[in-house]
C-alpha cells in the first residue's frame, strides 16, 4: 500500500499537490485517509473505485477545500443511475461524475451529470481534478 507522501509524490498528483501547497494552504497526511478507512466505506456501498479515484481519496478525503466546487466525501460516495458523483458547486447546479461501469478503467473520463450526462466532459479524472482545484 502506498503511503500518502508516496502518492503526494507520483507523478500524477505531484504537480497539483503542489498547486495547492503554494496557493492554496496546508496539504498533508492529515488531508487524506488511510486505505482501509476507505475500503471499509466503499464496502459498506458495495462500490468499487478506479485507481486514480482511490488515490485521490487517500490523499484528499479530507481536506476542506472551500471554493465554488466541493469535492464528495467518502462517506457519501454512491452510485447513482450507473454514476457516481465525485464533484459538485456549492449551489448544486453542476455535478461532475464518473461511470460506475469504469471502476477498472484507472484513470476514467468524467461526466458533467447535469449538461449532458452521456458526453464527456473531462477525458480523465486526473484532469478534472487539475481543472478544479486550479479555480
Amino acid at each position: 500500500m502506498p503511503t500518502w507522501s508516496d502518492l503526494a509524490t507520483d507523478r500524477r498528483w505531484r504537480g497539483v499537490v503542489t498547486f495547492i501547497r503554494d496557493w492554496v494552504g496546508p496539504f498533508d497526511p492529515a488531508c487524506g485517509m488511510s486505505a482501509e478507512e476507505l475500503d471499509e466505506i466503499l464496502l459498506r456501498e458495495s462500490l468499487a473505485l478506479p485507481a486514480a479515484l482511490r488515490e485521490w481519496y487517500l490523499l484528499a478525503a479530507r481536506w476542506s477545500q472551500g471554493g465554488l466546487n466541493v469535492w464528495i466525501s467518502p462517506q457519501k460516495l454512491a452510485a447513482e443511475d450507473g454514476t457516481v458523483e465525485v464533484l459538485t458547486d456549492t449551489q448544486g447546479a453542476n455535478r461532475w461524475g464518473v461511470r460506475a461501469a469504469d471502476h477498472d478503467v484507472e484513470d476514467p473520463p468524467v461526466y458533467d451529470l447535469d449538461a449532458n450526462p452521456t458526453k464527456i466532459d473531462f477525458p480523465s479524472f486526473t484532469s478534472l481534478v487539475t481543472a478544479h482545484d486550479r479555480q
